[in-house]
This record gives structure tokens, C-alpha cells and sequence, in this order.
């Protein structure tokens, strides 16, 4: 759906999503994934500040900003 919708906007896009779809989807694919429809930024509430090392490192190598709280 983000595929269809992202090329019509002119403002960056940010994606709220708790961790469990990412973790379902793979956080290398899922930060792919994104990257790929479009997206700007990541929204991850529920996230705990110590076990963000992966999703930091995923999303900087995708050019994705990362807001956990």
C-alpha cells in the first residue's frame, strides 16, 4: 500500500510500528522493506532502550531515522 501511496506526497513518510512485525518480518528484511516503499523514519514505541543495538545499526545502514520513544 505505501508502494501506491509514497510516490503522490511531497513530505518524508514515518512508519509507527511496535517490534513484533519486525521482528516477524526479519529486522534486516523489514528495514529493507521499508526503505524500499519509501519510507523516512521509523516510530517504535515499545522498543526497550537495551535491545536497540541491532535496530539502530539496521537503520542507519538503510538511511531510516529511528525514534524509539
Amino acid at each position: 500500500m505505501l508502494t501506491e501511496v509514497i510516490p503522490e506526497l511531497s513530505c518524508p513518510i514515518v512508519l509507527f510500528t511496535y517490534y513484533n512485525p519486525i521482528l516477524k518480518n526479519g529486522v534486516r528484511n523489514f528495514m529493507a522493506k521499508i526503505k524500499q516503499a519509501g519510507v523516512h523514519g521509523l516510530v517504535v514505541p515499545d522498543l526497550p532502550l537495551e535491545e536497540t543495538t541491532l535496530l539502530r545499526s539496521e537503520a542507519t545502514m538503510h538511511n531510516i531515522e529511528l525514534v524509539l520513544k
